[in-house]
Order: C-alpha cells, then sequence, then structure tokens
C-alpha cells in the first residue's frame, strides 16, 4: 500500500499539471506572508536547473537515512532521485527576515505548477522570496525534513514569492522596521 502511495505521488507530480491544479488556503497579504514565513528575501536570479529530491538534501543524513531505510520501496527511491525540483540560485539583495548566512542563496521548489512549484524563476530576474521550508513536499513524500541542507531555503507558490515591485519593497522595508 506505502508503494501504491509514492507512485500516486510520483504520478501526480509528473503528469498532472492540466488535471490538478495547485490550491492555497485563503488570501494573503504581503503582511500575513511575512508574519508567515521564517525568512523573507528580496534577490536577483543567477541560475536555475532542475535536480532530485535527493540533492535538496545532506548527502551524509540521506545516506544513513537509506542504510536504515535498506528496503525502501521503488516509488519513494523514484521520488528521491527523478528531478523534481528547480534549484535556483539567488544574489541577496537584502534579507528582509532571518538570518543571512551568504551573499548568494539556494532557493528550492517542486517542478510542477500543480505542486505548487513557484514557476517564475528565470535568470535575471527579482524576486521576493518567502521561505516555506521543505515541509510541505519532504512530508507528501514521507520523507523528514531534517534531511534539508543546512543553509537553503523552499518557496512555492502559496507563499507570496513574487516578481519585484516597488510596492511590496517598501511594504517590506516597514515590516523589518517594525520587527527590530
Amino acid at each position: 500500500m506505502k508503494g501504491l502511495n509514492f507512485l500516486t505521488f510520483f504520478i501526480l507530480l509528473n503528469f498532472s499539471d492540466s488535471i490538478f491544479g495547485c490550491s492555497c488556503n485563503g488570501t494573503w497579504t504581503t503582511k500575513t506572508a511575512y508574519e508567515n514565513s521564517k525568512n523573507v528575501i528580496y534577490g536577483k536570479v543567477l541560475d536555475t536547473s532542475f535536480v532530485s529530491l535527493a540533492q535538496t538534501m545532506d548527502s551524509e543524513k540521506l545516506i544513513d537515512f537509506l542504510a536504515r531505510n535498506p528496503f525502501i520501496d521503488e516509488g519513494k527511491y523514484n521520488i528521491l532521485f527523478d528531478p523534481l525540483v528547480i534549484r535556483t540560485e539567488i544574489l541577496v539583495i537584502e534579507f528582509y527576515k532571518g538570518l543571512q548566512t551568504k551573499d548568494t542563496i539556494v532557493v528550492y521548489t517542486p517542478r510542477r505548477g500543480a505542486s505548487c512549484g513557484y514557476q517564475w524563476f528565470s535568470e535575471g530576474s527579482m524576486h521576493i522570496i518567502f521561505d516555506s521550508g521543505p515541509d510541505f513536499i519532504y512530508q507528501f513524500a514521507g520523507i523528514n525534513s531534517e534531511l534539508k541542507k543546512p543553509n537553503t531555503y523552499w518557496t512555492n507558490n502559496c507563499t507570496y514569492t513574487c516578481l519585484v515591485h516597488e510596492g511590496m519593497l517598501k511594504e517590506l522595508d516597514e515590516l523589518s522596521k517594525s520587527d527590530e
């Protein structure tokens, strides 16, 4: 039965864009998105590529996970190693919320819009990124989010991540000042 769940997940991620759509709960504003995100980042896209879910994980923790789960079913294995994630390298212009660790960061999002993946990262484009954490996709895949690589970020369509516009930058300036 577990294998069937993972096979269903795999099929939904890869083939359901036109059948099912992403469904976000509630109406967000800049303020609610800010309050519900651990990190809020303004940055410029340097590069994007498709990677597997396994590539979003700390390799030592993943090896340990696989060693502790030697009979991992084929469905979960496929979810781990198929390129279902967009990896985006971002040049940080400003951290509005959270602790900036580097000048460039890596942001992951599901590859498909039906999985609520954010589809508008392109080289040179400027974005406000609201960090969602990997929990939603890791939980859906039945994987512990503690396997996540350190100092990486996740986003999706439901977090309010968007192309930058001046009105939002002003709002974020005000919200970040009220945090101080």
